[in-house]
């Protein structure tokens, strides 16, 4: 005798059901949704965090156009828990062109991350990348009209501020590296937007499978004109790149699917953590004082956007897209409308 149940039997653990071997069933809200989705988080920055580290082991050999394509090519493999829920349907476009545009900007957003992650230390790099949802959210406001309150402004002057922080305008050259860092931030802003325009007309689950199926053929037609056949001695790791991405991306997925957005938020910068001993272990990368700084400051402007974000959906009278934490320069993960 176990003791688990039958339904708990069926159901499976917290990361089956999220990769779709469970019954896809879960919490419905309360403490148990969050600390669900609190695991989830956690489990996907670890997972996005390696993922990551792999592109600086691969570049002496592997161009990170290729890399790109790699972790994209494996990527399909997240069609498969939605394909499981919703069935062939779910390839449908209502909004083919739509579809097309957000998926070139996917790629050249993850092909600009991947040549950053390679050019620059990682801690900065992916300190860089949280500024995308503060982009985002400016960028609605001014484009799509959205109404922000004085403190949502106010939280993204200071993320910015730390932004500032890290960059330090006038004090620091501004390196090639760096810049593409922040173009693939702009980039990811630019898929949270096109992501709300479709999920007017498309389902979250058509959505997330398209933006994959239609990036896949774009991203190898920029590695192309670099693509070379790996060593045999890189293989395991560009494979476990493209597999930890992939785990990361569901993982973060389901832990917005499950649990609010405002919830879950403080622990995908446990990243930042992960991906600092990384760099420090394997690559002996220490983050400079003004990036630590500045990365705290992009956090807590971040995370308090977030719940007030996440007020004022309540306080809506209809479900409102919340924007998702950046999945380290991954733009496939869409956000998640929840009521």
């Amino acid at each position: 005798m176990t003791g688990r149940t039958p339904q708990a039997a069926r159901r499976g653990g917290v990361i089956t059901r999220a990769i779709g071997l469970g019954d896809g069933s879960g919490p419905r809200g309360g403490a148990a949704a969050t600390a669900e989705g609190a695991m989830l988080m956690v489990a996907s920055t670890f997972f996005l965090a390696g993922s990551n580290a792999m592109v600086p082991v691969l570049s002496p050999e592997i161009h990170p156009f290729v890399s790109g394509f790699i972790l994209n090519l494996v990527g399909l493999l997240t069609v498969w828990p939605w394909l499981r829920r919703e069935g062939w349907g779910v390839l449908r476009m209502k909004a083919p062109k739509l579809h097309l545009v957000r998926g070139v900007i996917g790629a050249a957003t993850l092909m600009a991350w991947m040549w950053s992650l390679a050019e620059i230390d990682l801690a900065k790099a992916t300190a860089l990348s949280f500024t995308a949802p503060l982009f985002a959210a400016a960028a609605a406001a001014i484009f799509l009209r959205e109404k922000v309150s004085r403190g949502r402004w106010l939280a993204l002057g200071v993320g910015f501020a730390g932004t500032l922080v890290i960059l330090r305008p006038g004090v620091a050259s501004l390196d090639l590296g760096t810049g593409v860092a922040l173009l693939a931030a702009v980039g990811m802003a630019a898929m949270y937007l096109t992501t709300k325009m479709l999920l007017e007309r498309e389902s979250t689950a058509s959505v997330m499978v398209n933006t994959v199926v239609v990036m896949t053929p774009l991203t190898l037609l920029t590695a192309l004109p670099v693509i070379s056949v790996p060593p045999g001695s890189l293989l395991p790791a560009a494979l476990a790149m493209g597999v930890l991405g992939t785990l990361g991306r569901v993982l973060l997925t389901r832990a917005l699917e499950v649990a609010d957005t405002s919830s879950v938020m403080p622990f995908d910068f446990g990243r930042l953590v992960f991906i600092a001993l990384l760099g420090f272990v394997f690559f002996d990368q220490t983050p400079d004082l003004w990036t630590c700084i500045g990365s705290a400051i992009i956090a807590a402007s971040a995370i308090a956007f977030a719940r007030l974000e996440t007020r004022a959906a309540r306080r809506a009278i209809t479900p409102a897209a919340i924007l998702p934490p950046p999945a380290t320069g991954d733009p496939t993960c869409s956000p998640t409308k929840r009521p």
